[in-house]
């Protein structure tokens, strides 16, 4: 049960700060209808993600961790060396996005680990959980991905 704790506790602070990453660049970009109004819904389901794996984690007995500051991880990618005050405006949506990817990698991996505690342990709920949950990290994957395609070449002919 202790290794359970710790994955839905990890779980639950990628997922939150997640939300985190795409609602600022929702709030970045309330011009752009794609990005704005699509990492806004993605934000959303984070905050979801959050919340169904907290209820989890509550029903299994698993204890709360202390607050821990979600504001404070959030920002570019690293990989981007250089700080996000020195890079251009198109750039720096380009290593914001591809923070959300690496972001999302490491919440796809959380949520397939958990996916075969379910599997081993034969718990339907936390199955079906992983099903939806994995399958929104993919999409948010996707879009952050192929607009990272999309803005590159844009972002890197710029200037």
């Amino acid at each position: 049960m202790k290794n359970l704790g710790i994955l839905l506790r990890e779980l639950e602070r990628s997922e939150r700060l997640l939300a985190l990453e795409l609602e600022s660049i929702a709030r970045d970009h309330p011009t752009d209808p794609e990005i704005h109004y699509l990492a806004a819904d993605l934000a959303a389901w984070s905050r979801n993600h959050a919340s169904a794996v907290r209820s989890l984690a509550v029903a299994r007995g698993v204890e709360s961790e202390a607050a821990f500051d979600t504001q404070a991880a959030v920002g570019p990618s690293s990989v981007f060396e250089t700080p996000a005050r020195e890079l251009p405006a198109s750039l720096l949506l380009v290593a914001e996005l591809c923070g959300v990817c690496q972001r999302v990698a490491g919440l796809t991996m959380q949520w397939e680990i958990l996916g075969q505690g379910a599997a081993a342990t034969n718990d339907s709920e936390c199955s079906a959980l992983v099903d939806q949950c994995l399958s929104q990290a993919e999409r948010q994957f996707e879009w952050a991905r192929n607009l990272v395609r999309t803005l590159s070449p844009q972002a890197l002919s710029a200037g």
